[in-house]
């Protein structure tokens, strides 16, 4: 009778001593054509690397003049000349199911993130899931190997925009603001609702075990590029402890640039405007966030045709669909086992 065990995961045969002591007898050596078992490591999917794009198409700006069709033919270069797999839009009521259908994507619109709001993507949506509350706000989608990101467009809103207020630069009629204080709290009154509303659907989406992605218009500065060393440069008028980027941070997700690039002097990454008009300012107010199941490996920013400098290092043969600047980065799972 022949026992079967399991010795380190492994199945193999107990043989009686009797047996043992009669198989020593016969010939040690293994034929050569025999068939020697092998155990195969189980893998898992290697993990993929995908771009992701940020895309301010125009519609219903004062400062572009642009027909929807040229929009649509420069938005058209952009995608491929930088083939990205999730492109968020925050305006894109005008010609973005025409750029979804001209470039072979699908375009999903978001509209609880703003009207005009949505994605542009080669990756299929998936099967909805009753409970999730970032419907509209986001959408889950597919990768090539298998997993999935939740997908956020951010489109808060621009006014008033309180750096003008701060700076002196007349807006809709907006009073000036003479304090930090004062700025931070009318940010808040401007966006701090919107704000929230993510950070708590990107914690779900975190919790339910999702990599997530928020990408878009904060149209509000961040805490960390109005610094101390940004006042010395220049950069900005005085220390604001802007609230939105830090509402998102606190819901787990992270500011790819900032993290790719610390040093606020050298990289200050202006992403608005394009279009400058008299007495305007630049300023970073289009951002790419991702969770911890997600590694930024790199980030650049995509600008009007013919600016090279610090704030925009990467020009655009073909022009800018948008006053926004474009961010381009890369992403992929941290892990390599088999999760979401």
């Amino acid at each position: 009778m022949i026992a079967i065990c399991l010795v380190g995961g492994v199945v193999g045969e107990v043989i009686p001593v009797a047996q043992a002591q009669e198989m020593k007898t016969q010939d040690k050596a293994a034929p050569l054509n025999a068939t020697i078992p092998a155990t195969v490591p189980v893998t898992t999917p290697a993990p993929v690397s995908f771009q992701v794009m940020t895309l301010d198409l125009g519609c219903g700006c004062d400062r572009n003049t642009l027909t929807d069709q040229e929009r649509l033919s420069r938005a058209k270069k952009m995608i491929e000349d930088f083939p990205a797999d999730i492109i968020f839009v925050a305006r894109g009521e005008c010609v973005a199911p025409a750029l979804a259908a001209a470039t072979h994507r699908t375009w999903i619109a978001l509209p609880a993130a703003a009207a005009g709001a949505g994605v542009i993507t080669t990756w299929p949506q998936s099967s909805a899931v009753e409970g999730e509350i970032w419907k509209g706000l986001g959408v889950r989608l597919t990768a090539s190997n298998g997993r999935e990101v939740v997908a956020f467009a951010i489109a808060f809103p621009f006014a008033p925009y309180q750096p003008y207020q701060l700076s002196g630069v007349p807006h809709d009629e907006q009073p000036f603001l003479n304090s930090a204080e004062a700025a931070a709290s009318s940010a808040n009154t401007t966006r701090g609702l919107q704000s929230e509303k993510l950070a708590v659907a990107a914690r779900a989406a975190t919790a339910a075990g999702f990599a997530v992605i928020a990408a878009g218009m904060v149209n509000e500065p961040s805490a960390g590029d109005w610094c101390d060393q940004a006042v010395a440069a220049e950069l900005c008028p005085m220390r604001v402890a802007w609230p939105c980027v830090v509402t998102l941070e606190r819901a787990g997700l992270r500011d790819a640039f900032r993290a790719a690039k610390p040093q606020v002097v050298l990289s200050p990454g202006a992403t608005w405007p394009t279009i400058m008009l008299k007495r305007d300012r630049s300023d970073r107010v289009d951002f790419i966030f991702a969770n911890t199941r997600l590694h930024c490996d790199s980030i650049e920013i995509l600008g009007e045709s013919g600016a090279v400098s610090a704030r925009n290092p990467k020009p655009l043969a073909g022009g800018l669909p948008g006053e926004h600047r474009a961010l381009l980065a890369q992403f992929q799972w941290r892990e390599t086992s088999s999760v979401k």
